[in-house]
């Protein structure tokens, strides 16, 4: 196999080559972690994407699938040197998607139904605001009702799993952040619903919590009142969602 090796930071990227087991376990994000060896059709959403890359860099490739006979050498291979192992994954498991939520409940006990039907929930709820803003007749009142419930629950679905796998240092951090995109989330919806007192007072929001997120490093030391902030969502909204 060829790839392109991108560089951390967009400095530059270099061609290289190996084989698919070299592919997709290795860069700065490597697409499979062992122990456990994904399905055929697992890995051959993984490839037939183009890749990716983020700060630390990435790797793109050519789209493309394995056949019967390649998957099997390459499970062979992640097998015999890559230290993983052949397990029965459940028949619900047929995406990339679904992959990684039942690898959360396994590895990090993340309850693998909530979290699917969260997921749902959110590409539901999405597609409905699209179609609602396909159409011209749609109010827009109600195209910023929708927008706001769809963003809401994107971002459930997005932290469902914080309290399992995110460090104590970093969570209020993380509670913080999904205040502050709440607060831009509610300027947009406030700015299709033409009300701009709504959407300024959103945004000025937005600039406080921007500001009470500093300092960002986990060593830093956090403003002295960080206790004293509201927290996001409010009681009302929020789910039971963590391990207690």
């Amino acid at each position: 196999m060829e790839w392109i090796e991108e560089w951390p930071l967009g400095r530059g990227r270099s061609n290289a080559s190996g084989s698919v087991a070299d592919l997709l376990t290795g860069g700065p994000y490597p697409s499979l972690s062992p122990p456990e060896v994904p399905p055929l059709a697992i890995v051959n959403e993984l490839l037939g994407e183009r890749g990716g890359a983020g700060m630390n860099g990435g790797r793109q490739w050519r789209p493309f699938v394995l056949s019967a006979g390649e998957y099997s050498d390459l499970v062979n291979e992640l097998v015999a040197s890559r230290g993983f192992t052949i397990i029965e994954v459940p028949p619900w498991v047929a995406s990339g998607e679904d992959w990684h939520v039942w690898l959360m409940e396994r590895r990090r006990g993340v309850p693998a139904e909530h979290q699917r039907q969260l997921n749902q929930r959110a590409r539901d709820l999405a597609k409905q605001f699209e179609d609602a803003r396909a159409d011209p007749d749609t109010p827009a009142d109600q195209l910023a009702k929708m927008y706001l419930e769809a963003k809401r629950a994107d971002q459930d679905a997005a932290h469902f799993r914080d309290p399992w796998i995110t460090v104590a240092r970093f969570s209020k951090h993380r509670r913080a952040w999904r205040w502050l995109r709440d607060a831009i989330f509610r300027q947009k919806a406030a700015e299709l619903a033409g009300d701009m007192t709504a959407a300024a007072a959103a945004a000025a929001e937005a600039n406080l919590v921007r500001e009470r997120l500093r300092p960002t490093l986990p060593d830093d030391q956090w403003p002295s009142d960080w206790e004293d902030w509201p927290e996001y969502p409010p009681p009302e909204q929020r789910l039971l969602n963590g391990p207690g």
